[in-house]
């Protein structure tokens, strides 16, 4: 007997979600400006044809991504908090704010580390320039580690460096979460901090 059209219709979207889900995987651990197709198929575990007869490209398939995930998930990197201190202080919160996210897991902890290695990518911002205008992290970052600085709070050096710093730190306290689940200890708030203030 054959399929109804309804069925057939279930089938594909089952398909498109899985490519999207992969891709969301992928997107979170590794870098977008060397994301290949052949990295997201291999992760579904489907053919380059499948792919493009769902996504003409990779930048239609990242804008899928953001639009149908990332967008839809409860997510909240809490920064607006952040966004209206100076210095230190919103580098105080930043750290208290990504020991709070760690409690994440699944479908939502896939979101976050995307968005987390997606925002370090300079290519994003040509083939989705709305996440860039939401998800604008490092400049954040850069301004209260540079304010902090010039308060005399902040360790010194030079900020990109310490910008990249702090973006490994949450980036692979966050990796290992996924990798070893709620067994996995966060990097306290507070510890995250004093790595970066200088002693009082």
């Amino acid at each position: 007997m054959p399929r109804l059209p309804e069925q057939n219709q279930a089938i594909k979207d089952k398909r498109r979600q899985k490519l999207m889900d992969s891709a969301l995987k992928v997107f979170g651990y590794r870098d977008y400006d060397n994301v290949t197709i052949d990295n997201i198929t291999k992760m579904a575990k489907c053919s380059h044809g499948l792919f493009y007869h769902y996504f003409p490209s990779l930048g239609d398939m990242l804008r899928a991504v953001y639009n149908e995930i990332i967008l839809g998930s409860p997510v909240d990197l809490k920064l607006d908090a952040a966004e209206h201190l100076h210095g230190a202080d919103g580098l105080h919160v930043v750290c208290k704010n990504i020991e709070a996210i760690h409690s994440l897991s699944g479908k939502d902890l896939s979101v976050l580390l995307a968005v987390l290695v997606l925002s370090q990518s300079k290519k994003v911002v040509d083939d989705c320039p709305d996440f860039r205008k939401r998800y604008n992290i490092r400049p954040l970052f850069s301004r209260l580690i540079r304010e902090g600085q010039k308060e005399g709070r902040i360790i010194d050096g030079a900020p990109d460096d310490l910008v990249q710093a702090l973006y490994f730190l949450i980036r692979g306290s966050l990796l290992r979460k996924r990798i070893y689940g709620d067994a996995e200890r966060p990097i306290p708030g507070k510890t995250l901090y004093a790595m970066f203030a200088k002693a009082a």
